[in-house]
């Protein structure tokens, strides 16, 4: 996955030319983006668009993407998880549960 993992909170994006690819463990809600056009906000401010295997988040003032956050896969979870990562603990317990509904 792209950046890895961090447990310091409260980062700051600026825009560089390009969005930045993070993986869902490497960004934090409280983290600010900074977009050219002088906007600035934190995660849950950005516009969002969600695919299969990535979201996007754009500026709310110019429309420039400014982020494209991977989706982590299981080994990705459970790596994250046995080094005592809550969040992807949770996604991981969930992840499970939907694997051995479908069985």
């Amino acid at each position: 996955m792209a950046d890895e993992p961090d447990a310091t909170p409260s980062r700051e994006y600026a825009y560089t030319g390009s969005a930045r690819i993070v993986s869902t463990y490497a960004v934090h809600d409280d983290d600010r983006f900074v977009c050219i056009c002088g906007w600035e906000g934190s995660l849950a401010e950005l516009e969002t668009e969600v695919f299969e295997q990535v979201a996007d988040g754009s500026c709310p003032k110019c429309d420039r993407m400014l982020v494209i956050r991977e989706f982590p896969t299981l080994a990705y979870m459970r790596r994250w998880a046995a080094r005592g990562n809550a969040e992807a603990a949770r996604d991981l317990a969930r992840a499970e549960q939907a694997r051995e509904a479908r069985r």
